[in-house]
C-alpha cells in the first residue's frame, strides 16, 4: 500500500513524534510510506529523511486551486493510495486533492478542533462541508470525537477513535535513570512533557509544586513563555525545585526517574502522547479535566483527575502519591497493564490498517 501523511510541519512535539512512529513503523509493515509537509520541515523531518522515509515540502500556506493542484500532483507522484491528513489544514487540502480520483483520505484530528483554532461559524460550516466529501475521519480521543459532533456538526458515523501509537519497550532501572540527570535516591520528582505554550498552563503547575515541599519538578519542552516560567521558578517558595530541560527526544530515562507525570492543559489537549509514555513507564498521572486525559488517566486507577486552573487541588493530588508509595506504584503497575491492552503500537497499527482497508 502506498501511504502518504500529509501535515504541515515536521518541527518538535508529541503530534510530530506520533506521525514518525506511524511511518516508520508502517514501512516495517512492509508499506511504501512518504510524507508531504504543507509549508515547511522541522527536525522530525529530517529525522525522518535520516531513516529513509522521504519528505516532500509543498510550500503551500492559503487554501486555493493553484495550492491544491501542488499537492494533488504530489500524490500522484507517489502514487498515493491512502493520504492520512494530520490536523485541520492538512484536512482541508488533502481532501481536495483527493476528490474526483482513486485516493482514499483518512482525516485525522488530534485536538479539540472548535476550541483549538477558535473556530467562527463560517469555519465550522466550511469544516462540516468538508465532512461530506468521501473518505474517513479518526478522531484521536472521544473527546475531540464528542467536539466534531455536537460543535461542528459532523456526522459521527463518519469518525472513528484511535488513541496510542507508543512503541513498548524494555524498562529502564530507576536509580540508574536518576544518576543520569542527577537527582538525588529520594527525591520526591515530578515530571512535565509539554512545550511551555499557553495552553499547558505550566502556571497551575508551578503554583500546585509551590504548595508541595521538597518536591523536584522537571519540565522537558521548549516554547515562548520559557523565561515566564524561569522568573516564576526562582522565587523563594520554588527555588532551586524546578529544572527546565529543554526538548527531548527520548523521554524514557526522564521518566524511569520520576515518581509521577503532570499534565495541567488548559482549555483543550485532545489525548497528551506524554500520559500515554507515563503509562508505558509504569507511572502515575495527575492531570486537569480537560479534553481527552482523564481517557487515558482513571481517576483513582491509574492517578488523580483534578479541576483546571486549581492548584490547591493539584497539591493535593502531588501529595497523596508521595505521602503513600505504595498507592503510588499500584497506579503505574495497573496504569502500565492499560498501556498494554490500549495503546501499544502494534495493535494501533493494526487497526489503522483496518481503517485503511475499510476505505
Amino acid at each position: 500500500m502506498n501511504i502518504t501523511h500529509v501535515v504541515v510541519d515536521l518541527k518538535s512535539g508529541g503530534l510530530e513524534k506520533l506521525i514518525a512512529t506511524i511511518a516508520l513503523g508502517q514501512r516495517e509493515h512492509g508499506h511504501n510510506v512518504n510524507v508531504v509537509c504543507l509549508s515547511a520541515g522541522g527536525d522530525t523531518a529530517e529525522f525522518l529523511q535520516d531513516k529513509g522515509i522521504p519528505v516532500h515540502i509543498a510550500g503551500v500556506q492559503t487554501v486555493r486551486p493553484v495550492s491544491v493542484k501542488k499537492v494533488h500532483n504530489l500524490f500522484l507522484s507517489t502514487h498515493t493510495d491512502i493520504a492520512h491528513l494530520h490536523t485541520m489544514p492538512a484536512g482541508a487540502f488533502g481532501r481536495l486533492a483527493v476528490a474526483g480520483t482513486r485516493i482514499k483520505s483518512l482525516y485525522h484530528v488530534h485536538t479539540i478542533l472548535s476550541v483549538a483554532h477558535r473556530m467562527t461559524r463560517k469555519e465550522m460550516i466550511q469544516e462540516w462541508t468538508l465532512s461530506h466529501l468521501k473518505g474517513h475521519i479518526l478522531a484521536i480521543s472521544e473527546a475531540v470525537k464528542r467536539d466534531m459532533v455536537e460543535r461542528i456538526k459532523v456526522n459521527p458515523h463518519k469518525i472513528s477513535v484511535l488513541s496510542g501509537g507508543v512503541q513498548d519497550e524494555t524498562s529502564i532501572d530507576k536509580i540508574k535513570a536518576r544518576n543520569q540527570f542527577d537527582i538525588a535516591d529520594d527525591a520526591s520528582v515530578i515530571v512535565c512533557l509539554a512545550s511551555l505554550t499557553k495552553v499547558k498552563d505550566h502556571k497551575t503547575l508551578l503554583e500546585g509544586v509551590a504548595r508541595v515541599p521538597d518536591a523536584l519538578l522537571l519540565l522537558a519542552g521548549e516554547g515562548p513563555l520559557r523565561e515566564k516560567i524561569e522568573c516564576r521558578a526562582s522565587r523563594d517558595d520554588l527555588k532551586g525545585r524546578v529544572r527546565l530541560l529543554g526538548q527531548i527526544r527520548d523521554v524514557s530515562p526522564l521518566l524511569a526517574a520520576s515518581d509521577m507525570v503532570a499534565m495541567t492543559s488548559y482549555p483543550r489537549e485532545g489525548l497528551s502522547l506524554a500520559l500515554v509514555e507515563a503509562a508505558r513507564a509504569g507511572r502515575p498521572a495527575v492531570v486537569t479535566n480537560v479534553g481527552g486525559m482523564p481517557e487515558v488517566v482513571q481517576n483513582g486507577i491509574t492517578g488523580f483527575v483534578v479541576p483546571p486552573r486549581n492548584p490547591e487541588a493539584l497539591a493535593s493530588a502531588f501529595s497523596r502519591l508521595l505521602n503513600h508509595p505504595g498507592t503510588a506504584q499500584k497506579f503505574g503497575s495497573v496504569a502500565r497493564e492499560r498501556f498494554l491492552q490500549r495503546y501499544e503500537l502494534t495493535p494501533y497499527l493494526s487497526r489503522l490498517e483496518q481503517l485503511y482497508q475499510m476505505l
